[in-house]
């Protein structure tokens, strides 16, 4: 007896340990404790009877009779305990109490539900008959350690549930991060699987303990492997994510800030509020100034300040990327940041992340709101936002306000001039803060450090020092808030000699501008090649691509001097500074401006003296071109030569030269017409393509051939094709996997090029190597010809390519993360060795290719009537299947099926464009609607934009029109047998097309509208009497989003001059008025020449007349804007003008008086003045009498 009680209270010892274990795990004593509130399995039953009730009255009834067995099973479990211990009250509650939990908290989302509800029910199924295995193994000490087993299992089961469906945030991160716990999950099932079968066996106590040690390994194993996993896959995300090196910034804005700046910032009540998260603060704060007041180092400022208090994102963009700079682009970079050093963030981004992640910016937006909601409190500052183009500038604008109303606890700083669309954006939905207003008091301290240090630096005599001082004593009050403004003056003046700097300070300048225009007029003074060195390195800095490294910029103005015959070896530093003042900086080995506005007057058009950026750029073309010509370039080139002229830096300029002169020829191309290209630009084309190419070939593509270079492929077709192929070829390389040191690539290069190249790179790096390195002098003249970063990336498609590392060890770990790791299990698959960077992407991939493999077999197919036939060949499109409905195709089992104009328009959304085009190949019946009208190209561009299938949409927009004749003879006429000419089928395609693109400009992403605008640019300059692209449904497609109204500018821009001569152009006009009354739109339009009161018939209302029926802010101001350009304010309607009418004079006119409609009549409510009072104004400012009939 006295046994038995040691053994019940041994047993009653381990599961004292197993809920120490568990309590520990849950990591949560007031959860514990609640759990512990629950003692019996009729408190779980209670609470599914509520939640069936509730359930049944909203009509989201679940099936919770599916959790029966699991509770059954752990009813009997746990009178099976109670026959070897008294169970305490703890046991009980640990495993009822958790249950009960789990279904209060799932019932939150319906998709949570139905997880723990199956999860629980598959369980269920695995718990053994613990009364029958009692009653068969007797009170042996073998089966109380396995029902202790049990127990382990029971509460490994609970603390990952409990601890993944108690996250508050469930709703944003269920999606995310419930297929690792379902996998977690499904380990500890499988221990209960095993544990069964121990059960029914007769055991031993080794396999007790063997049973132990396999639990803990194989949950300790999977987090292992899980988080081995989780990194890589995030590593390999952010790899492949181009995004801006915005912590470089902030380092490089520390090093220069003074230690007290900002102070006043810091006490400030707007930002007090703000930072603190004061009850009734608006979350949205705006830094703004005048240029160079500061707002960069204060932004940076604020980041540190944020970071003392919770997460704090940051981007600071600039005008040196600012072309390569998207919303995409710095959603990814936030995302990034959030997740940096949060493995639970990691994995809500990793299974968010599909393809669509990486180029869609609702995707994007959708996997940041994910993260950034499970994140807590969440700073964000956003500074330079006035730098960037408008189109990236509206979209990250109006995304990070969205975010900033819907995720709480995020607070979100932009840093920024006040320029009028994000003025307009911003009002009445932030606090503002002015800068410059602040900054009197830091200027002075600035000024005195400044000259404190020089004073000392130049040793001027006393004297001197007290003159410069009083002729400064004015600057900080000059500068008006501007910092900017007093580090120009005072740098200009730190090389000169006394008296130049007495001369110069005698008249201080007035603004930043009239400082430029001092530093300008010093260069175009200088000799002729100092000004021409000057003038190059401004240009160049100006319209590059990318920004130049100083080692690519000391070469490239060699190359400028030396010509195709020479090679330019660098042999002395350029003193940059003291060739262009204080304008232009060095950092992080790249050469840039000091401030956008540096660019925005030395480039300035209003300048006589100023730098023409399209001469800069042809300067730049010519120079890269000139470089690819050189000697070093020719393949006869010996290695042992090559690696002399390596040492010798001949390859400075190689990288760019070799990644940039195809962008800035096509910027060339653009910017002249093919009449007035230079014809040594054209000749040196011809030069190029006569050293390097490899393989001339005429036959390209005319769909291929961009839109600016069609006249001149009629002149040099050689040379045209040649272009098309190396743009085709660096688009390629672009998106590949391709690297530097395999040799394959390069034989798809038009040009041998890349030949050089991959010479060039294994050369470098066989001068890399241990026993190169270390010799006498070699790494010293690599250092100074190419800089530090001489281990660069061998992935073609990465920016470290160019921008490299210092070690190799940085490198190689680096190129870790470009690894691919998920792959797709099925055999034979392209994927099955690798190719996904995320989980996401893989299971899309599964879905998307191998869904069919259940799909019925042929033979079936013959048995189904036409609903379960169309049903099948629904789902075999879907799978994308084409060789199966090839096959019921070539049995006829498609021939005139009226379902084909379901299956049509379900391939556009999930298949492939070889699906589609072998259903357009097939017979059908005549749908009743003109297809031309709207039948197909609504539904096929609508589905298009809904699967954001880039290859669709360019399969639809340049398929050759043969692929469509079935289609639309059938379509257009009514009747089989009818045969469009050549002429009417691209014309019926061309308008199926034109009828689908207002909806791809509205709802399409990044790539989509790149695609839109390539076809449309093309397609209108072959046929300009096809006005689409200002029709009033591609202007309304805009309405409301920035981003898309730049886009259709961008179109309207490329389109040629006389075009807006014409009548159907002229239409444009009222588009805009009858739409969306964009003043940008309008603007545009005047200045083309189209009259603001135009209209193609009398008949019809003017663009005034149009605005003013709308009662909306941007209609008032479209009133505004065409009364100031002349607009009448009376309008002549004609009815009845016809021939017949005209010839019996009952021809009817009436006047209608604009001030008398609806939205004329409220303006007051925008404008602030009456309809008549803005009459009177616009009459004033066009120096016309005021007295008018309104």
């Amino acid at each position: 007896m006295a046994n038995a009680n040691n053994l019940n209270d041994s047993f009653q010892a381990a599961f004292e340990t197993a809920i120490h274990k568990f309590r520990v795990e849950l990591k949560n004593d007031n959860l514990y404790r609640e759990i512990l509130q629950t003692r019996t399995i009729v408190e779980v039953y209670d609470v599914t009877d509520k939640l069936q009730e509730e359930q049944s009255r909203t009509g989201r009834l679940r099936h919770l009779s599916k959790i029966e067995p699991f509770l059954a099973g752990l009813r009997g479990y746990v009178n099976v305990i109670e026959v070897f211990m008294q169970a305490k009250s703890d046991v009980l509650a640990l495993i009822w109490g958790p249950v009960k939990l789990l279904l209060q908290w799932a019932d939150v989302l319906k998709q949570s539900m139905d997880a723990i509800v199956d999860t629980i029910a598959e369980i269920g199924i695995l718990i053994p008959e613990f009364q029958i295995s009692s009653e068969l193994f007797g009170e042996k000490a073998a089966v109380r350690d396995v029902l202790l087993l049990f127990f382990g299992d029971i509460l490994d089961f609970y603390v990952i549930a409990l601890k993944f469906f108690g996250n508050t945030r469930l709703k944003f991160v269920f999606e995310a991060l419930w297929p690792r716990q379902r996998d977690k999950i499904k380990i500890v099932a499988g221990h209960f699987q095993r544990h069964t079968q121990v059960l029914r066996n007769e055991v031993r106590l080794e396999h007790i303990q063997a049973e132990y040690d396999f639990r803990r390994q194989a949950l300790e194993s999977f987090d292992k492997f899980e988080n081995s996993h989780r990194l890589q896959e995030y590593q390999s995300l952010r790899t492949s994510m181009p995004m801006g090196k915005y912590e470089e910034k902030l380092q490089y804005l520390d090093d220069r800030s003074c230690h007290d700046a900002g102070i006043w910032l810091m006490k400030h009540t707007e930002f007090c509020s703000w930072i603190d998260r004061s009850p009734g603060s608006n979350p949205v704060l705006w830094l703004q100034g005048i240029p160079g007041s500061g707002k960069t180092h204060l932004a940076a400022t604020v980041v540190h300040e944020a970071r003392k208090r919770a997460h704090s994102l940051f981007a600071f963009l600039t005008y040196t990327h600012s072309t390569n700079i998207s919303a995409l682009s710095i959603l990814h970079s936030l995302v990034f940041q959030l997740s940096a050093d949060n493995p639970t963030l990691q994995s809500i981004l990793c299974q968010s992340s599909g393809e669509n992640f990486r180029h869609n910016i609702e995707a994007a937006k959708s996997v940041f709101k994910t993260v950034a909601s499970s994140a807590g409190t969440l700073y964000i500052t956003l500074d330079g936002l006035d730098e960037i183009e408008k189109a990236p500038r509206s979209k990250i604008l109006e995304s990070l306000l969205q975010f900033s109303s819907e995720i709480d606890g995020l607070r979100l700083l932009i840093s920024c001039r006040a320029e009028g669309h994000i003025t307009s954006t911003l009002k009445g939905k932030c606090s503002s803060i002015r800068i410059d207003e602040h900054n009197t008091e830091g200027i002075h301290t600035y000024i005195t450090q400044h000259t404190s240090k020089w004073y000392n630096e130049r040793d001027f005599c006393p004297e001197v020092r007290k003159e410069i001082g009083s002729l400064l004593a004015p600057l900080a009050d000059k500068a008006k808030g501007m910092f900017l403004y007093a580090k120009i003056v005072l740098e200009t003046i730190e090389s000169m000699d006394p008296e130049e700097i007495l001369e110069d300070l005698e008249i201080l300048p007035n603004t930043l501008n009239e400082a430029y225009g001092r530093i300008l007029l010093r260069i175009n003074q200088q000799r002729h090649i100092e000004r021409e060195k000057a003038r190059s390195i401004i240009g160049w800095i100006g319209v590059s691509p990318t920004p130049l490294t100083i080692h690519e910029l000391e070469q490239a103005l060699r190359v400028k001097s030396r010509g195709i015959g020479g090679i330019a070896i660098v042999n002395a530093k350029v003193p940059i500074d003291c060739i262009c003042g204080p304008i232009i900086e060095v950092v992080d080995g790249y050469v840039q401006f000091v401030h956008f506005t540096v660019q925005e007057y030395f480039m300035s058009s209003d300048i006589s003296t100023a730098i023409d950026p399209k001469e800069a750029r042809l300067g730049l073309a010519t120079c890269c071109i000139t470089y690819l010509c050189q000697n070093h370039y020719d393949r006869s080139m010996e290695p042992a030569k090559m690696s002399e002229l390596i040492l010798t830096g001949a390859y400075r300029f190689h990288n760019f030269a070799t990644l940039y002169w195809l962008n800035l020829v096509e910027q060339v191309f653009t910017r002249y017409s093919t009449d007035a290209l230079p014809i040594e630009f054209i000749n040196l084309l011809e030069t190029l393509r006569g050293k390097r190419e490899t393989a001339p070939d005429r036959n390209f593509e005319d769909s291929s051939v961009p839109h600016y270079m069609i006249q001149l492929r009629q002149r040099n077709p050689e040379l045209v094709t040649m272009i098309c192929k190396s743009i085709s070829f660096q688009a390629t390389s672009e998106k590949s996997s391709f690297r530097t040191k395999d040799i394959e690539w390069a034989s798809l290069d038009p040009l041998n090029i890349s030949t050089t190249s991959y010479d060039v790179h294994s050369l470098m790096e066989h001068f890399l190597t241990p026993s190169q390195i270390t010799r006498p002098t070699i790494k010293e003249k690599l250092v100074y010809h190419y800089g530090d970063r001489l281990f660069k990336c061998q992935y073609m498609s990465c920016i470290f390519r160019r921008h490299g590392f210092e070690t190799k060890a940085s490198r190689n770990s680096h190129e870790k993360e470009h690894v691919k790791p998920w792959k797709c299990d099925v055999e034979g698959c392209e994927f099955e060795n690798g190719g996904f960077l995320s989980r996401k992407m893989r299971d899309e991939h599964l879905m998307r290719f191998h869904a069919h493999y259940n799909v019925i077999p042929n033979s079936e197919f013959q048995n189904l009537d036409e609903a379960d036939l169309k049903e099948v060949c629904l789902d075999l499109v879907k799978a994308d299947d084409v060789l199966r409905v090839r096959e019921l195709a070539a049995a006829g089992m498609l021939k005139d099926k009226p379902h084909m104009h379901d299956l049509i328009p379900c391939a556009a959304q999930y298949a492939s464009p070889e699906m589609l085009k072998m259903l357009l190949g097939q017979k059908c019946p005549w749908s009743g609607i003109y297809t031309y009208w709207g039948i197909y190209s609504k539904l096929l561009l609508c589905e298009v934009v809904a699967s954001k299938s880039l290859q669709m949409l360019e399969y639809i927009l340049h398929s050759d029109p043969a692929d469509w004749k079935k289609l639309l003879n059938v379509e257009s006429n009514g009747r089989v047998g009818f045969d469009l000419s050549n002429r009417a089928l691209e014309e019926k395609l061309r308008e199926m097309r034109a009828a689908g693109l207002p909806d791809v400009l509205a709802k399409g992403n990044d790539e989509m509208l790149a695609i839109l605008c390539k076809w449309i640019e093309r397609d209108v300059l072959l046929e300009k009497t096809k006005s689409y692209l200002v029709y009033p449904n591609m202007v309304a497609a805009t309405a409301g989003d920035t981003y898309r109204e730049q886009k259709l500018l961008g179109m309207w821009r490329k389109i040629p001059s006389e075009y807006w001569a014409k009548n159907n152009w002229k239409n444009a006009i009222t588009s805009v008025a009858s739409t969306t009354c964009s003043i940008e739109l309008a603007k545009f339009l005047v200045d083309q020449g189209v009259p603001m009161d135009w209209r193609n018939s009398k008949a019809v209302p003017t663009p005034l007349l149009h605005a003013a029926r709308k009662t909306n802010a941007e209609a008032a101001e479209l009133v505004k804007f065409l009364l100031f350009s002349g607009a009448e304010p009376v309008v002549q309607i004609v009815k009845n003008d016809t021939k017949r009418a005209r010839s019996k004079r009952t021809v009817e006119t009436s006047q209608i008086h604009v001030s008398e409609q609806k939205g004329a009549k409220q303006i007051s409510k925008w404008l602030g003045v009456s309809f008549n009072e803005l009459v009177v104004q616009a009459k004033r400012a066009r120096g016309e009498p005021e007295s008018s009939d309104t």
